[in-house]
């Protein structure tokens, strides 16, 4: 098991948040959990009312391949099954579909990129679609041909989130013009689950109805990494003491292919040099005013967030996977219940 500093911490580093979007707004296309690389370039496409992608979109997909045997025929195969799709460009979308021959389905031609109908080709080769319409009326698509782990809103919650992040000003909290919850903040913080723990935080804070934080260790699952993600903004974490900004720089770049954004955050090591040598590395090491471990007295623990919450505008504090973990965070949800001005919160808000 991971451990901790044990004891109380005094005060928030003095940093500044930097949350790096690698593609905030939600893509057009995903195949399968992955978003379409070349979505700015290639989107999808409403014509007349019918959908239409990239033909080489389906390339993206597993045991699926499109290819152009020759110019303006462009062929789709389903390798597992062996459906087929042919169809001749310059025979206005003539086609040959598994040894059948049909009219009309769509095809278009954007400079170098063939477009074809989503809903004829995908039939064919046994290809699902799911569709997602915003608000604001945006359509995204999404084609799979296995098995995908998330829904395509779990999907777009992770794009929709990481579209609101800003550079923050001193201390850690992001600028947020447009928050109208004037309530004081206890920013709860967890880790991802450790391996074996036979209690985790971040499920007694869920089970609890509390908002949160989540630090990734740099080997979470992907389920787990959108999971945390989609609670907000996130941090990064390692026990690799050896290189450790080398380490959370892996995590940020393993974590980013789900998440489509990097984060700076990440836990005090309790250390001032290595404090120092994380933010001259461009990473914001989190103090919490309280660590709660096995070690933690409850009652002593419960009576400084309660001077806290009667003396500041905000407090931190930081849940490890324990026991007393499991005993507090309950009697730290009823203590917010009965305070109409204050909340628990994600280091996001």
């Amino acid at each position: 098991m991971r451990r901790w500093k044990i004891g109380l911490l005094v005060l928030l580093a003095a940093c500044v948040l930097v949350s790096v979007p690698a593609g905030a707004a939600l893509p057009s296309l995903f195949t399968g959990d992955e978003a379409w690389y070349r979505d700015p370039l290639e989107p999808l496409v409403i014509r007349d009312g019918k959908t239409y992608v990239p033909a080489d979109l389906f390339s993206a997909l597993d045991g699926v391949t499109f290819s152009m045997p020759a110019e303006g025929n462009l062929l789709f195969e389903n390798t597992a099954t062996g459906a087929y799709v042919s169809i001749l460009f310059s025979k206005n979308g003539s086609a040959a579909v598994n040894g059948e021959i049909v009219e009309g389905i769509g095809i278009y031609r954007d400079e170098t990129t063939f477009y074809v109908e989503a809903a004829p080709v995908c039939d064919a080769l046994g290809i699902r679609r799911e569709t997602l319409t915003s608000d604001d009326g945006t359509v995204t698509m999404r084609l799979l041909s296995g098995d995908s782990r998330f829904t395509l809103e779990q999907l777009a919650a992770v794009y929709e989130a990481d579209a609101g992040w800003q550079r923050g000003g001193p201390g850690f909290l992001p600028a947020a013009p447009e928050r109208e919850d004037t309530r004081h903040r206890l920013y709860l913080l967890c880790t991802s689950p450790e391996e074996g723990a036979s209690y985790v935080a971040s499920v007694g804070l869920g089970e609890a109805g509390l908002d949160y934080t989540v630090f990734l260790w740099d080997d979470a699952d992907p389920e787990t990494i959108l999971a945390g993600a989609v609670r907000g903004q996130y941090g990064v974490a390692t026990d690799d003491s050896d290189d450790l900004v080398g380490s959370l720089e892996a995590a940020n770049e393993r974590i980013a292919v789900y998440t489509h954004t990097k984060t700076r955050l990440t836990l005090s090591t309790g250390d001032a040099a290595a404090d120092e040598a994380l933010r001259e590395a461009g990473f914001c090491p989190i103090t919490p005013d309280l660590t709660v471990t096995s070690f933690t007295d409850a009652d002593e623990a419960m009576m400084a967030i309660d001077r806290w919450m009667a003396e500041r505008e905000y407090a931190v504090v930081f849940f490890t996977d324990c026991w007393m973990s499991d005993q507090m965070i309950p009697r730290v949800a009823e203590l917010l219940a009965a305070a109409d001005d204050w909340t628990s919160a994600n280091l996001g808000y």
